[in-house]
Order: C-alpha cells, then structure tokens, then sequence
C-alpha cells in the first residue's frame, strides 16, 4: 500500500543532495524526419582559445582578430558552414545565419527548422528572423546538449582535425605557423570534411547538400601550412623580368578556395598577412626548403644508391679491362672489386692519373638517365 507513495520533499536534500539527472532513455533523433537539405539545422558555437588571424584580401595589417566560430550543420546532409566573429553579438550571429541562407539560396535550398543551444540564440532579432522566414526554431535544455547532439559531434570533428592540422604545421615550421592561424586550419577542416566522402556512403556532403558535383577532389587538397612559392606577378602577367632576380615568392598554404577551380589554393603572405588565390604555385609539401633538418634522405643513403648494385659506374682504358670508381684516380689505393667494395695497389691509382683516357658511363636507376663522357 505504502510501496507507490513519493518520498516527502526536504529543503535540505534538495540543496545538499542535488546532482545531474540520469539519461534514461533514447527519446528518437533530431534529424529522423529531415530527408532533405535544409530540412533540418543544428546550430551552435565555439570560443577560440587564442584570437585568430583574419581573412584579409587588401589592404594594410590590422590587429584585429577573432575570438568566435559559429557553425551550421545540415542534418540530412552532414554539410558544415562555418562563419567567423570578433563577438558573441546577435547581430553578428544574425549576419552569420543570414550569410548561410545565402548560400544555400543559391543550391535552391530553404532552411526550415533550426536546432539551436540557448544563450545568444534566444536573442529577439534572431528569433524575429526566423518567423519572418517561417523557419521552426527549437532549442535544446540547459545542460542537456544531447539534444543538439550533432552539432555537438561535428563541431568536435573539426575541431579536432583543425587542431591537428595547426599542430603538424607549426612542429614543421615554428617560424611562421602560429597559433592564430587556428581559424586559416579551422576553415580548411570545414572544406575537407564537405568534400570528403564517408565511410559507407557515396556522395560527399556538398553533393548531398547542393545536388551538384565537387567543385574539389581530395587530390586538391595540400599539406596545411606548407611552404609555397608563387610566380612573381610580373612573370605571371606575361612581361619580362631581370635575368638575376628571384622568380617567386614564399608563402604558406591554407587551404582550397571555394570560389575558384580546384586548381587554385590559397596562399598566404606572411610578408603583407593577405590572403590570395593563386595558380602559378610550387608545393613543399614535406617542408623540405624551410626546415634543413626535415631531409627526405641522409648523405650516406645517397652514397649507397649511387654506389650499391643498381648503380654502375665504368673507368675502362686500352690496356685493361678492369673496371675502376670514376673517381678513383683521385684516391689511393681504390677500384672496383667483385664485391663491389673499393681495393686495388696504389701504383695502378697513379698510373691511372698519368695515363688517363677515360670512357664512363652512369647508369643508376636513382638519376633515370645514363650519361656518357669524354675525358682525354
């Protein structure tokens, strides 16, 4: 009888006794219903931990910088947009949302429902934006944010991949990779991650999302912030240039544009801090030219492949049929045995320098190509 009667409030438990409430069960997903793009989005936001450089284009260094991402994530799709800001302002997250439906627009695509966290969220101009536009806005609990569960998952996605893009870049050139870079790795992230096709799917999220094909294959995509050396504009333009001066200049890669071909990545000019799209570029995507230390191989693995059994190296004259090192005439006390390894009687080195008529030829499947010489 007394089995069913609720346990008596008491103020004391209630403040001493308060914890988080247990999940119990799967109440469905936010996105069952959303077949379409647009149908559904999840929104929300994150605070970058240092400010981030600016997209700038033109104009002089600024020290302006951003402090905040706000991202839209199609539930249908799993498109990412991400948009950057000095502040948390609703007029900023206004301008944000009103940057995405643009875009969409152009792909015939209308926002319908929108899932959002609380906070600026809430704010009047942006819930007036969406009744205006008949867009169904929800939100999800305070401390609950479960409920807007994807955009909880693919925020960390890019954040994850972006931190590691930064991190990579900056062990390989801490000269000029910096950490505000994080929003150049932050963009480049979103980009991969929409052209990328996931596992047991398809189509990327950009066809999902706009019904069109990639405007950028994975092969596009570069090494985030390796060096890059772009054609001096004068060269580019066709005119003629000083036979003695350097031909390009360095700067870093940050990404593919998504405004032009997939063969035009952006570069950014350390020198000038601006962000251009070029084409006439050279890749260093192992950072080889800016770190000396980052070698691909040692002295002696080069060594080894000129001299190991691939490579063969002749020093024939008409009076034997021994076959010496090139340079052996240089060194005592060396030429070729049938081992491969250097040996031979000094008197036969200088007889070789007295008495030099020389034909040799390389051939090393290192070089590809054989060189025929004449020394008399």
């Amino acid at each position: 009888m007394w089995a069913n009667v609720p346990d008596p409030l008491c103020l004391a438990s209630a403040f001493g006794k308060a914890r988080r409430r247990t999940r119990k069960a799967h109440n469905g997903h936010i996105s069952k219903d959303h077949d379409a793009p647009g149908s559904g989005i999840s929104a929300d936001g994150i605070e970058a931990g240092t400010p981030g450089h600016p997209f700038t284009t033109k104009g002089l260094p600024f020290k302006m910088r951003l402090l905040y991402v706000s991202f839209w994530i199609d539930h249908y799709s799993k498109y990412v947009y991400a948009t950057f800001h000095q502040t948390k302002a609703a007029s900023e997250l206004l301008a944000s949302k009103q940057e995405f439906e643009s875009w969409a627009a152009k792909y015939n695509v209308h926002i319908s429902s929108i899932r959002a966290d609380n906070g600026v969220y809430t704010a009047k101009v942006f819930i007036e934006s969406c009744t205006k536009k008949q867009q169904n806005l929800t939100f999800c609990g305070i401390g609950a944010h479960w409920q807007n569960g994807i955009a909880e998952r693919f925020i960390g996605t890019i954040t994850e991949k972006a931190r590691t893009f930064l991190l990579c870049a900056m062990h390989k050139w801490p000269s000029h990779i910096t950490k505000d870079m994080g929003s150049f790795s932050i963009q480049h992230a979103v980009t991969f991650h929409n052209y990328t096709i996931g596992r047991g799917q398809v189509s990327s999220p950009f066809q999902l999302f706009t019904g069109e094909d990639p405007t950028a294959n994975l092969g596009d995509f570069k090494v985030f912030g390796s060096p890059t050396f772009v054609l001096d504009k004068t060269l580019q333009d066709g005119n003629n240039f000083g036979k003695w001066k350097p031909r390009s200049l360095q700067g870093i890669y940050i990404g593919a544009s998504s405004c032009h071909s997939s063969h035009v990545p952006l570069i950014y000019n350390p020198s000038s801090t601006h962000i251009t799209p070029q084409f006439h570029v050279i890749y260093d995507e192992n950072f080889y030219m800016v770190d000396p230390s980052i070698t691909p191989y040692t002295q002696d693995h080069y060594h080894d492949r000129l001299y190991n059994s691939t490579a063969h190296w002749q020093y024939v004259d008409k009076h034997t049929d021994t076959s010496y090192f090139f340079d052996s005439f240089w060194q005592a006390d060396t030429t070729i045995s049938e081992g491969g390894k250097p040996s031979l009687d000094g008197s036969t080195a200088r007889w070789c320098q007295t008495n030099l008529t020389t034909y040799f030829s390389v051939d090393c499947e290192s070089l590809g190509a054989s060189t025929t010489n004449h020394h008399s």
